[in-house]
């Protein structure tokens, strides 16, 4: 399919880009700086180990194009051992042999519990003073690592945190936002400290709790981070959290000034629900994915300008809910990585409907998604799926 996917279904074979030993639990995509078909992967999983793997995509029509920028792509299409063929199908039924070669670099081993979150940098390597591409890492050990690619030392260490950082995002080359326990914490790069951090408002008297709810997790347990997009790299922008009570936080980032505030807290979403995990489809509309104890798990669509006023509008979600979203890069729709194994696309124009893009259990066995991350190709985009458990870790690619 094209950058948005918007022509492409499914495909109809997968193959397996990395093995943890444990469960997948979050992957992250940056491109190669000097071939637009290659990209460096980051997964983390439950072994405590980033992952670092290098990929590169290409397909016949990249095997007779001259251009000297596609030379690495070309190779990688005849690479025969190291291949794995995909097969694209696209909704005029035409179909296109796609090659993708992978190759494992190095595992990165400085957590000492399982790593949660990875979240490569939005700016240019060059910005942070690097040549590879950077990009932060969360885990139980309430720390989170800065690394540049594909170095085995970190270039800061940043904790510890009172709990698992369950959110890390980079908002400015010298400023990184961590989400651990019920607080939000900025760090600067260069002292290794914290300049700000920010506990949630006191417990509200409808501040909720299911019956397996762990003391710990109330009432604001943080379970994700979502930034919003900004005007211009390192401006302003907000941060939301979904957190254990049923609300959703949201804070005024201010990187240039080393500043969070907190802007508001909604009312609970749906009474008895647990927020999972948000994004940012615009600088205004946020998506949040709820899963009430007895079922009946959906999506809720939130105007940043008004959480007050509650949902805008709901979509229902598979059994089990979401863990994750992949907001298109040109926010028309969000890709689900579902608790049934399934990775499913809503449209921001028709938010009450899922199409599939994979079918759920497709490797036979009940395993859930854990998060999903895109490669952009310029002709196709590689789905890379972060699997959990029975599937030893499996991370495959679609």
């Amino acid at each position: 399919g094209n950058g948005g996917m918007e022509d492409t279904t499914t495909c109809d074979r997968d193959g397996v880009v990395a093995s943890h030993r444990g469960s997948v639990y979050a992957v992250s995509v940056h491109p190669h700086a000097r071939s637009k078909a290659e990209y460096w992967l980051a997964s983390a999983g439950e072994d405590d180990v980033v992952q670092l793997t290098r990929i590169a995509i290409a397909d016949s029509e990249d095997a007779s194009d001259d251009d000297d920028d596609d030379d690495e792509a070309s190779a990688a299409a005849h690479t025969s051992s190291a291949s794995e063929k995909l097969c694209v199908v696209t909704r005029d039924d035409s179909e296109r042999a796609v090659a993708v070669a992978t190759r494992h670099v190095v595992e990165l081993k400085k957590h000492t519990a399982e790593v949660v979150r990875v979240c490569h940098s939005p700016f240019e390597p060059s910005m942070h003073g690097r040549e590879g591409p950077v990009f932060v890492t969360g885990g139980a050990d309430g720390v989170a690592f800065l690394w540049e690619t594909p170095n085995e030392e970190p270039i800061a260490r940043l904790g510890p945190h009172d709990e698992e950082v369950y959110g890390v995002d980079i908002v400015d080359p010298g400023v990184i936002v961590c989400a651990a326990g019920d607080r939000l914490h900025m760090w600067d790069v260069a002292s290794a400290e914290a300049t700000c951090v920010h506990a949630p408002d006191p417990p509200r008297a409808d501040a909720q709790e299911t019956p397996d709810t762990p003391d710990r997790w109330s009432p604001g347990y943080v379970f994700d981070l979502a930034i919003a997009p900004s005007a211009a790299p390192t401006s302003p922008t907000l941060a939301a959290c979904p957190c254990s009570d049923g609300r959703v936080r949201v804070w005024s980032v201010q990187p240039s000034a080393r500043k969070l505030h907190p802007v508001t807290a909604t009312d609970v979403i749906a009474p008895g629900a647990m927020p999972t995990c948000a994004a940012f489809v615009s600088d205004t509309s946020l998506a949040v994915g709820m899963r009430p104890p007895g079922g009946g798990d959906h999506l809720c669509w939130l105007d940043a300008r008004m959480l007050g006023h509650g949902a805008v509008a709901k979509t229902p979600l598979p059994p089990g809910g979401v863990h994750h979203f992949l907001v298109d890069r040109n926010g028309s729709g969000i890709l689900t990585a579902c608790q049934d194994g399934s990775v499913r696309r809503i449209m921001c124009n028709n938010p009450e409907e899922l199409d599939i893009v994979v079918p759920p259990r497709v490797h036979g066995d009940s395993a859930p998604c854990h998060a999903v991350a895109r490669a952009e190709h310029t002709r196709h985009d590689l789905l890379l799926l972060a699997y959990g458990k029975p599937l030893s870790g499996e991370l495959a690619k679609h």
